[in-house]
């Protein structure tokens, strides 16, 4: 309890001092005297995009084990058929980046849609596990160019002085779908087969891609930019947040890769509990919470952010119960529900329209990158100490991350006042 009220009144002084800020007061008066509208037709169209995208994508979460047993596979090799996808979708990310940013925008999210949908269609054609894992890779392949670009075509059309707020809405549309999405992939392979679930799958993104066309592209994000360097594919000023991202999640890798043998441990059974109330705390902290990044400034959210994040960590490694575990599932999506689309707006903020994709596939390799090393290394950490230990080790990439962040902080705060200076 001490530790907790601790946190509290050293996130108060922060805020205290901040507030005093000349130059934050100015922000958030040129905000408030200057809205801009984040619900535009763009902005709506992207976000039902992004539900339908994920929608789909999650249908084959809890199933895709299931269907290569089916294929008479052992179990183990459900590690590698995962793993292949996460080295074609993060080599994507940073190649369609560049593509987005020297061939535009409209071009490359159409060929997202198609190679995403004949993905799909290609799992009815896997009958053994060899063909298996080059479906699985074409459909990494296809994730990593569809889902950079929708965000990349997100961060163009959210307004400014709203960026984190509208990154944020975007993984409630993310969240919100995982709520549905992975139970109905089972009942529909429960009730009519595999084949049925890969077609409505590929149906659904099939429908989704006509909401690509409608929305109003910048005229100059559709010219292409002659390369000028052999960087291209990589944007150095999204480094940090890439890095910081990283590191969070590789901690959090633990959850994804071994939460369900971590809570047999302790018999429970329902580790999915912990997923609900993950995405039930995100969404809520985003209702909440969704402009107080761009109105006070990073450090409002990501400073308490990450130490909720610390702290679900800490939770999950004392997990013995059920209730412990939702209590951590809630702490995780509570602080990933303003880190990630902060870390992402930190990302974008201070690079050119032109150079917008490829700060999205930084930032998102990032991402991919922390979840599947991480699954990796805590496998053999796990060998070595036992699976309760990871939990405990887990917390160092977290704690340096939040580290990072701090030692950074400075230079983000007078980027942050120029970027939102600008927009009004």
């Amino acid at each position: 309890m001490s530790i907790h009220y601790t946190i509290l009144s050293i996130c108060s002084v922060i805020y205290f001092l901040d507030s005093l800020s000349v130059k934050n007061l100015r922000r958030q008066m040129l905000i408030k005297s200057n809205p801009e509208k984040l619900w535009s037709k763009d902005f709506l169209l992207i976000f039902l995009i992004t539900f339908l995208m994920f929608f789909a994508f999650q249908f084959y979460l809890p199933t895709l084990a299931l269907f290569t047993k089916k294929l008479g596979e052992k179990s183990s090799l459900v590690g590698i058929v995962s793993g292949v996808f996460t080295v074609t979708a993060l080599l994507m990310r940073i190649f369609s980046g560049g593509l987005l940013d020297t061939h535009g925008r409209k071009k490359i999210f159409i060929l997202g849609f198609i190679t995403f949908m004949l993905s799909k269609i290609s799992y009815m054609f896997a009958t053994s596990m060899a063909i298996l894992i080059l479906v699985r890779l074409f459909h990494g392949f296809s994730w990593g160019i569809i889902s950079t670009a929708s965000n990349t075509v997100a961060t163009d059309v959210i307004p400014k002085s709203r960026l984190s707020e509208g990154t944020g809405f975007l993984f409630v549309a993310t969240t919100s779908s995982l709520m549905v999405s992975p139970s109905l992939g089972l009942k529909i392979v429960d009730e009519f087969g595999f084949n049925w679930m890969f077609l409505i799958s590929a149906l659904i993104i099939f429908a989704s891609m006509f909401l690509v066309f409608p929305i109003n592209y910048r005229k100059d994000e559709n010219e292409i930019i002659k390369k000028k360097s052999k960087f291209d594919f990589f944007e150095i000023e999204a480094s940090i947040p890439s890095l910081i991202i990283l590191l969070l999640n590789f901690g959090y890798s633990t959850v994804i890769t071994f939460l369900s043998l971590y809570t047999l441990q302790y018999d429970i059974k329902n580790s999915g509990i912990f997923f609900t109330a993950y995405s039930i705390a995100m969404i809520i902290t985003r209702l909440l919470f969704g402009r107080v990044g761009d109105r006070k400034g990073f450090n409002y959210v990501m400073i308490p952010g990450m130490l909720i994040v610390i702290i679900g960590g800490l939770f999950l490694y004392l997990t013995n119960n059920i209730f412990l575990l939702i209590v951590s599932g809630a702490l995780y999506g509570a602080g990933f529900g303003v880190v990630i689309p902060t870390t992402q707006a930190m990302a974008v903020m201070n690079v050119g329209y032109n150079r917008r994709g490829a700060a999205n596939a930084t930032f998102f390799a990032g991402l991919d990158a922390g979840i599947g090393a991480g699954s990796v290394f805590w496998g053999f950490v796990a060998n070595s100490f036992g699976l309760k230990m990871i939990y405990f080790f887990a917390l160092i990439p977290m704690i340096l991350a939040f580290l990072i962040y701090l030692f950074v902080s400075p230079k983000y705060r007078k980027l942050e006042t120029k970027f939102y200076e600008s927009s009004v």
